[in-house]
């Protein structure tokens, strides 16, 4: 599941650097970096949730939140943009394969328990 979601995103948060206006080797650099950020992030946040009573799954639901918000206000915007010049059944079709990939594997692991 992570290998699903981590390669494409990825290439998506470079891509999006690049349209920014960076050189492919900056938004390598800087998506590698931000990457760091995050897994610091991850352990910081995993850290607090043991001595902090705001619990671990209220700090997730409002970073979940706040994606939700960059994806909602800065993302889509753009890709319902003519600069892109990708088609909605194409933009559809990649955003069912993810779901469906999601999904199969949430199914995958439900049989191998039993």
């Amino acid at each position: 599941a992570i290998i699903l979601h981590e390669i494409p995103q990825e290439i998506s948060d470079i891509s999006v650097l690049i349209q920014g206006g960076f050189s492919r080797k900056r938004a390598v650099f800087l998506n590698f970096l931000c990457a760091l950020m995050c897994s610091m992030g991850a352990v910081t946040t995993l850290l607090l949730s043991q001595v902090m009573e705001l619990g671990l799954g209220a700090m997730l639901a409002l970073t979940a939140g706040g994606f939700i918000y960059i994806a909602a206000s800065d993302l889509v915007p753009l890709l319902r943009s003519n600069e892109l010049k990708v088609a909605l059944p194409i933009q559809f079709a990649a955003t069912l394969v993810g779901v469906l990939s999601m999904q199969s594997i949430l199914w995958l692991e439900n049989i191998i328990q039993f």
